[in-house]
């Protein structure tokens, strides 16, 4: 869990602050925000056990009394089978992928407890 808390404090720190502007234009987050980061990740490991996790992109947005802190999937990898017998093609659809699901979750900074979770669709 130690190695998953500081690669994913690094990855949050590298992304900045995803909000009101452009996250390049100001890129950065309180370290209050951070440490809010944890609360989140163990309720993501809790909702979605057999998420990919190394194929998540992490988004958080810092607010006056809120930290939200998305876990977004990549896109599932493009498989044409069209020319053989079975014809497929893999599509995502529904805020999702074959990593998992995105989910948002919104953390009061005075409780330090998730007052929202917020499904992809």
């Amino acid at each position: 869990m130690n190695r998953w808390l500081v690669a994913l404090f690094a990855l949050a720190i590298c992304a900045g602050a995803r909000g009101e502007g452009d996250p390049l234009d100001d890129p950065h987050l309180t370290l209050e925000a951070t440490m809010l980061v944890p609360v989140a990740l163990k309720r993501f490991q809790k909702d979605q056990p057999k998420a990919d996790s190394k194929h998540f992109d992490v988004y958080i947005r810092e607010h006056a009394e809120t930290v939200e802190i998305e876990f977004i999937p990549e896109a599932s990898p493009r498989t044409d089978t069209c020319g053989k017998e079975d014809c497929s093609i893999t599509i995502d659809v529904g805020g999702g992928s074959i990593y998992g699901s995105g989910i948002t979750y919104v953390v009061d900074k005075r409780t330090k407890k998730i007052v929202k979770t917020i499904y992809a669709r």
